[in-house]
């Protein structure tokens, strides 16, 4: 069975023309890894789409970190750059819809070198698309993320 990803693009027009086009661009690039999860494309909101309890969105922001990944569940990647000034975009999406939202484990398993802990939609489709592979945060997440950001491990 593949895991369900879904990009969300409803913040599209709170971007700038150049991060519209890095989303679009690491959007399109996270859909050439999905050869373990699968992605369909769908022009109406997921709330439309998906049985709302199925939903789970993956926000910087929440305070509880994804630990497992369940099959029957669909996880949501918001076509975000964490550039824009509206930065808690996703989780209130999720908290306002009444979605389950957590976070990548990333502050449990590696220590950041930097103050700015901003992933793009493509490396946090790949820590996924690794983490469903392996079973493995710390070589998820230090596999796609730049060395220069992280160490290896807590």
């Amino acid at each position: 069975m593949r895991q369900k990803v879904i990009i969300d693009m409803q913040f599209m027009g709170q971007m700038t023309n150049k991060e519209v086009t890095h989303s679009s661009m690491t959007s399109m690039s996270s859909s050439l890894l999905n050869n373990q999860l699968k992605s369909t494309l769908h022009r109406k909101s997921y709330l439309d789409v998906f049985p709302k309890h199925q939903l789970v969105y993956l926000s910087a922001d929440s305070p509880k970190p994804l630990t497992s990944l369940t099959s029957t569940d669909m996880y949501i990647i918001g076509a975000s750059t964490g550039q824009s000034s509206q930065k808690l975009n996703t989780y209130d999406s999720a908290l306002r819809n009444g979605i389950r939202s957590v976070r990548l484990p990333i502050d449990e398993y590696v220590m950041w070198k930097w103050y700015n802990q901003v992933l793009s939609p493509y490396q946090t489709f790949a820590i996924l698309l690794d983490f469903y592979v392996t079973n493995d945060w710390t070589k998820s997440i230090i596999s796609n993320v730049n060395s220069d950001l992280v160490s290896q491990s807590i």
